[in-house]
């Protein structure tokens, strides 16, 4: 038994009839979609700025209760940035000593610093603590040449605000350096070095990939108006993604 056909040739089935309604609204259909990709482009502008790495970690696990509860702690595991202050003069000579220490107050009134150490210091908390006097130098704060000192930073907040904070210590720490040559690692420095490295890395192999498609799809189908539809739907399932990632953000409270 054979399938119906219509007048153009094409089988009477629903995929077909859908494909004849198409076909007579395309320029009404192809509006609409144009539209929608401006809105949604639109309504995903600053979505990375929502977005946070991570995940890897497994909330109710024992290790990720244990750094939950060191977090607690203005001066317990591991800081989440690390700044190395270099001298051409020993840590402990009086013009490094004084900017060390400034330096490290600056640094401690930097909203989103909730505790620090450094050699010069101790423990210090944050700005609206008063550091009181020196303690006795922690030789694990120091280089063996003596030219080196540490300075650590605990820092609030979730990964993406901590990467905000450590990039604003960083951008201070190399401000106000004094004499001193400034290094800066940790985890939050370096998340958010690999963060920059990853997008420039992905934009440079987006503006290589996007012309090789191009050539490849246009020398497949043999125009270059049917090679762009392939690439028009990619753009529209891109953005109508983006938009519905910014839709699901919790609003701001």
């Amino acid at each position: 038994m054979s399938t119906p056909s219509h007048p153009d040739g094409l089988a009477a089935t629903p995929l077909a009839a859908l494909a004849r309604w198409a076909s007579r609204r395309r320029r009404g259909i192809l509006a609409a979609a144009l539209l929608f990709t401006l809105v949604a482009g639109l309504l995903s502008v600053g979505l990375g700025g929502h977005l946070a790495d991570g995940g890897w970690l497994a909330p109710r696990s024992p290790s990720a209760q244990a750094r939950s509860a060191l977090a607690q702690s203005p001066h317990a595991g591991a800081p989440p940035v690390v700044i190395l202050a270099t001298g051409s003069r020993t840590v402990d000579d009086p013009a490094t000593r004084a900017a060390g220490i400034r330096l490290v107050e600056r640094l401690r009134q930097i909203p989103g610093v909730r505790g620090g150490d450094s050699y010069w210091t101790g423990p210090v908390g944050p700005a609206t603590t008063q550091t009181g006097s020196r303690p006795s130098a922690d030789p694990l704060l120091r280089s063996t040449d003596q030219h080196t000192a540490v300075i650590a930073l605990w820092l609030s907040g979730d990964q993406r605000t901590q990467r905000t904070t450590a990039d604003k210590a960083v951008t201070t720490a190399s401000r106000h350096r004094g004499p001193m040559h400034i290094q800066a690692t940790g985890e939050a420095v370096i998340t958010g070095a690999v963060e920059q490295a990853s997008e420039r890395s992905m934009l440079r192999m987006e503006l290589l990939a996007l012309p090789a498609t191009l050539a490849l799809l246009v020398f497949v189908f043999g125009s270059v108006t049917t090679a762009c539809l392939p690439l028009a739907v990619g753009a529209v399932a891109i953005t109508g993604s983006a938009a519905s990632c910014a839709g699901s953000q919790p609003s701001p409270r």
